[in-house]
């Protein structure tokens, strides 16, 4: 059968590890199903703004050149190691992720997609987040409104919050009910979607999980400036609390550990790592320090010790809803002891997650099942 995926996809930067990774997860195991699967990019623009749009994707990728508007007056900015940065990414997505790119100038070419897949699956990822992920473009992506009820489908799709915006609440409930087969990534989702439509979705866990650790370890990929010395990984989307960053100074001082900052914009040598080299960074760290979902799910699945905090946002200062997906995987596999808030000094290193893996083969077995109703 052949599938379109649709996820989280941006016009110019290939640049989330989390984003890029349970979109080829999905991907291939889709394909390892039996399945022709492809993700899908849609580039929203109209026919008034395409010609300039398509030059300006290009000098972006091509050269590393954004432009930005200052009134009516267009401004080119070099984007330095951003570019590199997407480059690694674009070059792990082009050998690894089956992608295909639709500039979506009007309803025909929707028709045109609708005609070329069997079946369409919206997810992973904060796909029907209705606070920054559907808008007036999107929602016809993420909510499959351009196919048949008989081929919409999800797959661990996330809200992202606990609640969605009242401003799309009627949209939701018009279009979440023409789908087939629901599947959710936590439970709050599962809450929403049945207060929304009544029906009870399915709790299925992230892709990433999907695969194992060795089928992971065949895409990673060991950074250049990497040597023998041990290395404690930070991995924070948000901003650091106090707490995170004593914890980080005082373990990596006191087990004598190299500190890596794989989000540190300052370290172009850092900074510019695509998917595989975060891979294999988490793999081989002495313990991981992170408040992001999938450095969590890659510390479990690598058997890496790892403690997970509080995302503050960085604008706000404050506590984002971010934690309903993290605390029902800690939840799930066990790892609640794993939360920074319930450290204990003397085990800081452990990790022993075999009960954890025994609940994940059932997970495994439950989402097969799901994705194998898909036809």
């Amino acid at each position: 059968m052949r599938i379109g995926v649709i996820t989280l996809f941006s016009q110019y930067a290939w640049d989330n590890y989390g984003g890029t990774l349970q979109n080829y997860a999905l991907v291939n195991y889709l394909n390892r199903l039996g399945h022709e699967a492809y993700t899908i990019a849609p580039i929203h623009r109209t026919t008034k703004y395409l010609l300039y749009d398509k030059f300006s994707r290009f000098i972006y990728h091509q050269l590393g050149i954004r432009l930005e508007r200052k009134g009516k007056i267009l401004k080119p900015v070099y984007i330095g190691v951003q570019k590199e940065r997407n480059d690694s990414f674009k070059e792990f997505v082009r050998k690894l992720v089956p992608i295909k790119y639709y500039w979506i100038k009007n309803d025909t070419v929707y028709k045109k997609i609708e005609a070329e897949y069997e079946a369409f699956i919206v997810g992973s990822d904060q796909v029907w987040n209705t606070y920054f992920a559907i808008n007036a473009d999107t929602q016809n992506d993420y909510l499959l409104k351009f196919a048949p009820p008989s081929k919409r489908f999800s797959y661990a799709a996330s809200f992202g919050t606990s609640e969605v915006n009242p401003e799309w609440k009627n949209i939701l409930k018009s279009e979440l009910k023409k789908f087939r087969l629901i599947s959710v990534r936590e439970q709050a989702g599962k809450e929403i979607i049945q207060n929304l439509i009544g029906i009870s979705a399915e709790e299925v866990i992230d892709p990433t999980l999907l695969l194992s650790c060795d089928e992971w370890e065949t895409v990673g990929q060991k950074p250049g400036f990497l040597n023998d010395d041990e290395y404690l990984v930070t991995y924070f989307l948000g901003e650091k609390t106090e707490s995170a960053v004593n914890d980080i100074k005082n373990i990596g001082e006191s087990n004598n550990l190299k500190i890596y900052n794989l989000f540190d914009k300052e370290n172009e040598e850092i900074y510019r790592l695509g998917p595989g080299e975060f891979l294999y960074m988490i793999k081989h760290a002495k313990i991981v320090l992170t408040d992001s979902f999938h450095a969590c799910v890659f510390s479990f699945l690598f058997e890496r010790p790892f403690l997970v905090y509080d995302r503050i946002d960085k604008m706000a200062g404050k506590k984002e809803n971010m934690s309903s997906r993290v605390e029902t995987f800690l939840n799930k596999f066990c790892l609640q002891r794993k939360m920074a808030s319930n450290k204990n000094v003397g085990t800081l290193f452990e990790c022993d997650y075999s009960e954890g893996k025994i609940v994940l083969e059932t997970e495994r077995i439950k989402a097969r099942e799901f994705l194998m109703k898909i036809n």
